[in-house]
Formats: C-alpha cells, structure tokens, sequence
C-alpha cells in the first residue's frame, strides 16, 4: 500500500494527512458519454485518507484546466437545460420535490440551480423559490425564459437573512466545494431552526462505480473535472457531524433522461443515445428502463447519494 504523506492538504473530514493511492487514472474517450463535460484524454489520481476512507482526486493536464474554466465560467448549461420538461417532472428516479415533503408557502434556496430545472418544479409546487449559481449564462437563461429569483455570485458573498429557508438544496454541488466545513456552516446560518438541507452528490459505493474499476476508463465521476471529493454515506454523515448538522434521512437515485446503463462496466453512448430516443417514443420501453434503474435505488446502488442533514 503506497501511503502518501500530504502536511499541506489534511482530510477536510478528520484532519488527517496520510493518503492512499486509491486509483490512477488514464482515459481517452473519443466520444463523451452524455451528460459528462470532461475532455477526450484524462489523467488523474484518486486518494484515500488512510483514517476515515474520504478520497479526493489530484487532477492533472486538461482536468485541471476544465476545472478552472468551470470556475470561471459553466461549460454545462446545455446539459442542465436539458433536465426541464413541460411536465415539471423529476429528471431523476427520486422525486427530490416528493422528498422533500409539502411547501406551505415556504422559502427554499437551491445552491447551484444552473438553468432553473429544480427551481421551476419547486415554484410550480408552492414554494418560494431562490437560487444562486456563479455562471452568469446560466442565471441569465433562468431569469429571462422562467422569471425566476436568481443571483449570480457566490453563498460566501450572499446576503440572505438568518434563518431565513425551510429547505436549501445542493445537487451536484458539494464534490465541487474546496472547504465543504466552512461552506455548510455559512448556509446552516440560513436555515430555519426545524428547515432541512439536502446534498445530493456522486455515489462512490454504486454499482456502477463498483462495476467500473474493471474498466480501463474507471468510474465517470472520477474523471468529471471539478470533481474534488467523493462521498459515501460514512464520510458525508462524518462531514456534516463536524459542522453540527446530523443525517437524518438518505437514499441513492438515479438520472433517467441520459439513457445511462449501470448495469455495465463500461459506458457506450451510441446505445445511450438509441435508449434516450426509445424512451421519449416509447411509453412501455421508458417504463421498463426506469423500472430497472429503480431496482438499484432499493439496495442503495443508485448512481447518486442524496442525504437530507438538519441542525443538531
């Protein structure tokens, strides 16, 4: 075991400073699967801290340059805007709204709402909706095709009032943060005493993560830029005890709109493309598929880890 000592990066969940090599990474993909924004040659390595079992990725070359264009400036609008659909409906196999439970004409931030696919379900559900995102694009779109309140800029330079939400919600988010600790203790002060927060990120004991280490190309997510941290349900609950926030809730789901299979090892986005196309024509085929991704979601296989966190 290659034991990596790191005094100037410290696990952001139990301080420590040995890592692990946990994965190395080399992948060329001369077609990109949908929905992910990495290049077509990828090279990064995976870290686990030797402690409490938090791997974070050491990215190199063009990961490292998309991870600072996404910085500065969303390269995913497209996929985001793809998410919303005429029928408000969950693009993911868990209704993160159902979830979530009734609104009563409460305040919810989304962190990170992009084109406003969550938001436009949320206000069409009775909730008063806000939202913030750094992509001056994708916060232009949201305001200009829905009419929705949202804010460009970071949370660390926001304004809301204390107290202020029932529910914020993170999807996607939180493996992007540099100091998750200091990010959650800013948006707890926005929180109701008996308000909620959900994160939802990349699921690292998935099935398709697990399948995928007999890929040459490894897990998706480990390649995606900006990915800095993978969580399980272990190192997010460690992460939310050291901000006093505690777990109340989880459960894994599954995106349905990218025709992804997770079932395989490997991810092939011709067939992905044919399913997405099957599903939009075909009620029975799309109702078969969603069925199959949902079986995963009962073991707790689902591609995404969402975890509902309240204050202590």
């Amino acid at each position: 075991m290659h034991i990596v000592k790191d005094t100037n990066t410290r696990c952001i969940v139990c301080g420590s400073s040995d890592f692990r090599v946990y994965r190395q990474i080399s992948s060329r993909l001369n077609d990109i699967p949908p929905g992910l924004v990495r290049g077509n040659f990828i090279e990064v390595t995976i870290l686990k801290c030797t402690k409490c079992g938090l791997l974070r990725s050491h990215q190199e070359g063009e990961n490292r340059k998309k991870t600072t264009e996404i910085y500065e400036e969303s390269i995913n609008l497209e996929q985001s805007i793809s998410k919303i659909s005429n029928d408000y409906s969950s693009a993911y196999t868990v209704d993160e709204l159902d979830w979530l439970g009734e609104p009563n004409g409460e305040n919810i931030l989304e962190i990170g709402c992009s084109a406003g696919y969550f938001l436009i379900r949320a206000r069409a559900r009775g909730w008063n909706t806000y939202g913030i995102d750094i992509d001056r694009n994708a916060v232009k779109y949201a305001r200009e095709n829905y009419n929705l309140n949202v804010t460009c800029g970071s949370v660390s330079e926001s304004s809301y009032p204390a107290n202020y939400f029932k529910a914020i919600v993170l999807i996607g988010v939180l493996e992007h943060i540099p100091d998750p600790i200091d990010f959650l203790n800013i948006i707890q002060g926005f929180l109701k005493p008996d308000g909620v927060i959900m994160l939802a990120v990349p699921n690292v004991l998935s099935l398709n993560a697990k399948l995928s280490r007999f890929s040459q190309h490894d897990w998706d997510m480990f390649c995606e830029p900006g990915h800095l941290y993978h969580f399980n349900i272990k190192t997010l609950s460690f992460l939310a005890e050291r901000c006093s926030l505690a777990v109340s809730e989880w459960r894994t789901a599954t995106i349905k709109i990218r025709g992804k299979i997770p079932f395989l090892p490997v991810r092939i986005p011709r067939l992905e493309r044919l399913i997405q196309t099957f599903c939009k024509k075909n009620t029975l085929f799309r109702t078969i598929y969603e069925a199959s991704l949902r079986l995963l979601d009962y073991a707790k296989l689902g591609d995404i880890l969402a975890v509902k966190v309240v204050k202590k």
